[in-house]
């Protein structure tokens, strides 16, 4: 029983992150690869992807997420509440600090 709800559960996380990488994928190719760890033939194929062989990928068995973070990333990120929020297409720095600077 634990069994299956491990599949099923990592074949539903798969499938919402394979669908946000997609929409990604599609909209701003660069930020997909940087955020999601793609190179450029798995951002195109993602964008390319219909909703079949998305469900196809999410529930082949194999994870198709992976943590792209060092246990030192970890340790060093800063809280929530402080941790600045980038603008990728603009490049510019959305932290309440930023914002207060500007207006």
């Amino acid at each position: 029983m634990v069994a299956e709800t491990f599949h099923a559960d990592v074949a539903t996380i798969s499938l919402q992150w394979l669908m946000l990488a997609r929409d990604a994928a599609r909209n701003e190719p660069m930020m997909a690869a940087m955020f999601f760890g793609l190179d450029a033939a798995q951002t195109e194929m993602l964008a390319r992807a219909d909703l079949r062989k998305i469900q196809e990928l999410a529930n082949s068995g194999i994870v198709s997420f992976r943590p792209t973070f060092s246990v030192a990333d970890l340790a060093a990120a800063p809280p929530a509440s402080r941790r600045p929020h980038l603008e990728v297409v603009t490049g510019r720095n959305n932290t309440p600090a930023a914002a207060s600077a500007v207006g």
